[in-house]
């Protein structure tokens, strides 16, 4: 599974890169991103997972990284949303659906 989060502030780049789970990993883009969905100057950060990294884990590790940030939402996967536990979950559960779909 991949996910592709854009952040404007750099702290929250070190913050994913850092500490994460087994089974995880995060690199930062060197190229900022000049327009995306309002978000001038974001830069991508792509998250890898391996297929047995629990949603569960998965959701707090991010949700504990991005709300170290100023900003309420952040954009994952060309989707704006809310920093919360229950956005976080909701997307990587969607992205999950979608994988599945796919690989049928």
């Amino acid at each position: 599974m991949k996910f592709i989060i854009q952040v404007k502030e750099p702290a929250l780049i070190q913050h994913l890169e850092q500490d994460a789970p087994p089974g995880v990993s995060a690199k930062a883009e060197l190229k900022p991103i000049t327009r995306s969905f309002g978000f001038e100057g974001a830069i991508p950060i792509i998250v890898q997972c391996a297929a047995d990294v629990g949603i569960g884990l998965l959701s707090a590790w991010l949700y504990d990284k991005l709300k170290k940030g100023n900003s309420k939402t952040v954009i994952i996967n060309h989707q704006v949303i809310e920093i919360t536990p229950e956005a976080i979950t909701k997307l990587i559960n969607e992205n999950i659906a979608i994988e599945k779909r796919n690989s049928k």
